[in-house]
């Protein structure tokens, strides 16, 4: 039975509770998530968005210790976010274990009682995205071979040891949330298309053609809870101010 890491923040006990509710809690590991706002934040303030706003120093500390790349537009709360699931990837390299599950803590299994830990890993694939191609707002784009090549959602997925160090070296410095910067950084598809030297310019870390991770969409095991579709997602899928769409449509 596979391992599920889902990332959970010590403030968000609401959430921690559902997810215990929601999915077999003999396979749940969890991790604690990384309060981006606590640590980062000004306290109590906000831009015109909703997104809390930084302190320049702590910022700038990021920066310097290549965590945060000097020109991401990223909040501290998605800072957090990425971090969350560096540590998610991390406990579970720790293992020995050659596949695990990682959950962001506002997800559901689409079937009541369905326990994803005994979902088969995908032959031929390093990773196996635990929502469909046809998840709202256009968050898994797929083309042959029925091939993630840019995702927009790290909800929910099924991963192996090779991928997640991929992913790793993937992530940092942070220029965009990581279910863009990872795709753009290890799909070869997204590079067939140039789009990966065209975020390199931007600071993303490329990696070598040898270290492609294979992904693809599954049947749609999961999907968001009812709580994120009140508190963090517009009816359409999406929050307001993420768009990497913008620059390559």
């Amino acid at each position: 039975m596979m391992r599920a890491y889902y990332i959970n923040l010590d403030r968000s006990q609401d959430r921690r509770r559902a997810m215990q509710a929601a999915f077999e809690r003999n396979t749940l590991v969890r991790v604690s998530g990384v309060d981006g706002i606590a640590l980062w934040g000004e306290p109590g303030e906000y831009d015109d968005m909703g997104r809390s706003i930084w302190r320049p120093d702590a910022r700038a500390k990021l920066v310097d210790d290549n965590v945060l790349h000097e020109h991401s537009r990223l909040s501290p709360a998605a800072v957090g976010c990425n971090m969350g699931h560096r540590d998610a990837l991390k406990t579970f390299l720790s293992t020995n274990d050659e596949w695990c599950i990682i959950l962001e803590d506002d997800v559901e299994p689409t079937v009541k009682g369905m326990n994803i830990s005994n979902i088969s890993p995908p032959k031929n694939y390093d990773m196996l995205y635990l929502c469909s191609a046809d998840h709202p707002g256009d968050r898994l784009r797929v083309k042959d071979e029925n091939r993630v090549w840019l995702s927009r959602t790290l909800m929910g997925y099924m991963i192996n040891r090779r991928a997640a160090e991929i992913a790793l070296s993937a992530m940092f410095p942070i220029v965009f949330l990581s279910d863009f910067q990872i795709s753009v950084c290890c799909f070869k598809l997204l590079a067939e298309h140039g789009l990966d030297k065209k975020w390199a310019k931007r600071g993303v870390p490329l990696i070598d053609e040898k270290f492609e991770a294979r992904a693809k969409p599954s049947e749609g095991w999961i999907r968001h809870s009812e709580y994120a579709k009140k508190s963090t997602m517009t009816a359409g899928g999406t929050k307001p101010w993420m768009d990497p769409w913008r620059d390559i449509r």
